[in-house]
């Protein structure tokens, strides 16, 4: 009802963008965006969060041109280059997403891990871990030593949240 009395506001249709893609309806969601950035072409976040949406309904090459023009307007978003790279890789073109991700790792080389024990008995073993990019293949492209220790996760306890810097090493 507000956007019929004022069709042309930035703050309106921002809210309704966001609340139609929460609501999972991405056809909407995408319209909506794509009436955001038709007024405010420079508006970063929104050509992200378009970006995510068309790349949700297999609009690939939109979804990439979205989370160019983002990147355009904030090359440091590490999460623009992130989903970027999500999407390339899923396009299949792996050496361009390597180096969306490898953007994105310059950025912001924390990588934040939680992980729950579901099952009925407590880690006991102080298994050795790493993180490892894999390519679709299987083929592990990349890894990362961390130092964390899985003895003590109980069954039912809140997730235990690890954080790691995966920069080149």
């Amino acid at each position: 009802a507000a956007l019929r009395i004022a069709p042309r506001s930035i703050v309106l249709l921002q809210g309704y963008a966001a609340t139609l893609h929460r609501l999972a309806r991405p056809a909407q969601a995408a319209n909506a965006y794509g009436r955001l950035l038709a007024l405010q072409p420079d508006n970063a976040e929104a050509h992200k969060e378009h970006a995510d949406i068309l790349a949700a309904l297999g609009r690939t090459q939109e979804a990439l041109a979205g989370y160019d023009a983002a990147l355009a307007l904030k090359p440091d978003d590490s999460q623009t280059l992130n989903n970027r790279g999500n999407l390339l890789r899923q396009m299949r073109r792996f050496a361009e997403a390597l180096d969306s991700y490898d953007g994105a790792l310059a950025i912001a080389p924390t990588l934040a891990v939680a992980l729950t024990n579901q099952g009925v008995a407590p880690f006991y073993y102080d298994w050795k871990l790493e993180l490892a990019a894999v390519s679709p293949d299987g083929t592990i492209v990349r890894r990362w030593p961390v130092d964390w220790k899985l003895t003590g996760l109980l069954p039912g306890d809140s997730p235990r949240i690890w954080r790691a810097d995966c920069r080149n090493r």
